[in-house]
């Protein structure tokens, strides 16, 4: 069952620079239970996407301009597209159907209010009850995402906790009221191997036990590896490729994609001297993006049509977006 399907959803920053085009004509669909990857650099329009779908572009200087979120509200009747419903309406959706697990816990908890009352009050908002049945569940979340002794963790302060913890405390207090879609932006980023190891197989765990869908919004390709069923490729406001993790891993055709793979440190020791795999080059700028192909100034295959034609979804019929002429060539 589709849950979310997302048409052209295109968001701009409107500053003194120019119109920075940070989402451009994004579409794609979540299925119920599903694991969805994006990935991409810094700056190619990730977080933006998360954001636009939560309806939290800050106004100003951003604005959705044009697009549809279709979502599917209740069990019957047809989805509602999230736009167009009223700040009152999607506050009601936002938290208790969708919920996000934000890229800096530190910078996302509060500081001087305790965990407990952090989560409490999400609880409280969405689902109301008395202070004792409130704090019960604060309680039961907390041990549901594995933090001990969490009757005493609930009166602690977000400084007192490590990042792990101030990680599954943001993730305690997203699923606090049971959502449908976790959006999670950059999960494990800041966090050492063995506790980015265990909010990986946290959130894979609670995904099952709780049949949510979860949106995966990360520049490690290996979380995307090991979490998702789907990805998505943007790069510059677009997605360039689309598929399920056997073909954009083991069949990648867009030259980007194709960059950020080679780039992935080889677990085998190199010999001295050996230098990585990079993508030469940035990210252009999103307020002066380039005509055709934004990813023509960087890639090996460019040929003269790419700095000329707009790039259609599937140029080559290889049977799913991949935003490239030469998809075909290796």
């Amino acid at each position: 069952m589709t849950l979310l399907s997302v048409q052209n959803l295109t968001t701009h920053l409107f500053t003194d620079a120019g119109v920075v085009r940070a989402v451009e004509g994004v579409s794609f669909s979540l299925e119920r239970g599903e694991s969805l990857g994006i990935v991409g650099e810094s700056g190619c329009g990730k977080s933006m996407t998360a954001l636009s779908l939560m309806r939290l572009v800050p106004d100003p200087p951003g604005k959705i301009v044009d697009g549809r979120i279709l979502f599917q509200l209740t069990s019957t009747g047809g989805p509602v597209d999230l736009l167009l419903l009223a700040d009152e309406q999607m506050r009601k959706v936002r938290g208790k159907r969708i919920a996000m697990v934000f890229q800096e816990p530190m910078t996302s908890l509060n500081p001087v209010y305790t965990i407990g009352d952090q989560i409490g009050e999400a609880i409280k908002l969405h689902e109301g009850g008395s202070k004792k049945q409130i704090r019960e569940r604060v309680v039961e979340m907390l041990a549901h995402v594995g933090i001990p002794s969490s009757v005493k963790r609930a009166n602690d302060y977000p400084h007192q906790l490590s990042g792990g913890m101030r990680q599954r405390v943001m993730i305690a207090m997203a699923l606090s009221c049971r959502p449908d879609i976790l959006l999670a932006d950059e999960p494990t980023t800041a966090l050492d191997v063995t506790i980015q190891a265990q909010i990986l197989d946290l959130l894979r765990r609670l995904q099952a036990e709780l049949g949510m869908s979860l949106v995966l919004v990360t520049h490690d390709l290996g979380v995307v590896a090991e979490m998702a069923h789907r990805v998505i490729v943007m790069y510059a406001g677009k997605i360039v490729e689309q598929g399920t993790v056997d073909q954009i891993f083991k069949d990648p055709r867009h030259p980007y994609t194709q960059g950020l793979l080679r780039a992935i440190p080889p677990l085998s020791k190199l010999p001295a001297g050996t230098r990585f795999a990079t993508i030469p080059g940035s990210v252009p700028d999103l307020a002066r993006l380039p005509r055709g192909c934004s990813f023509a100034d960087r890639c090996p295959k460019v040929q003269p049509r790419c700095r000329l034609e707009e790039v259609p979804d599937d140029p080559c019929n290889v049977g799913r977006l991949v935003r490239c002429f030469y998809a075909d060539k290796n």
